[in-house]
């Protein structure tokens, strides 16, 4: 099992359901979201801020994603339809930590959300939870012109 894997695993919980909970082990916390800011770094994207959905396991991840960073972090939010960001940043280059099994569409939502407000989403990072004999996973990428 790799490092990331194990420290995924380490931050699951849930036997029918797996949801990632950083809560349950900050020190493996930690070691994922720099996992996850190297991954993103090596996309060479020039990310210039990490953005999240509002939910507790993409918060907590994602400010430490953008603490290893040495980024700004902004979350997003949804409301009767309207998105909204926690707060103002200037014009970045955005990459969204998705913690919460996020579907494909919620990441297209984000990514138009961000360029609404003047920022671009370059990449994506998503973590999906350890569940039974799977390992988690990291996956990052970066996202074509279709995608922003």
């Amino acid at each position: 099992m790799t490092p990331i894997a194990h420290n995924i695993r380490k931050i699951t919980s849930g036997h029918e359901r797996a949801r990632l909970h950083p809560e349950k082990d900050p020190r493996a916390a930690r070691e994922v979201a720099a996992e996850v800011a190297r991954a993103l770094s090596g996309l060479d994207a020039d990310i210039t801020a990490i953005a999240c959905w509002t939910s507790p396991e993409n918060l907590i991840l994602a400010f430490a994603v953008a603490d290893a960073s040495g980024v700004p972090a902004v979350q997003l939010s949804e409301d009767e339809g309207l998105l909204y960001l926690s707060w103002e940043i200037p014009p970045a280059r955005v990459g969204l930590v998705s913690a919460s099994a996020e579907s494909a569409r919620q990441i297209d939502v984000a990514a138009e959300a961000l360029a609404g407000a003047g920022h671009t989403c370059v990449a994506v990072a998503q973590l999906t939870p350890a569940e039974g004999d799977r390992d988690g996973l990291l996956t990052a990428r970066t996202l074509g012109d279709s995608e922003r």
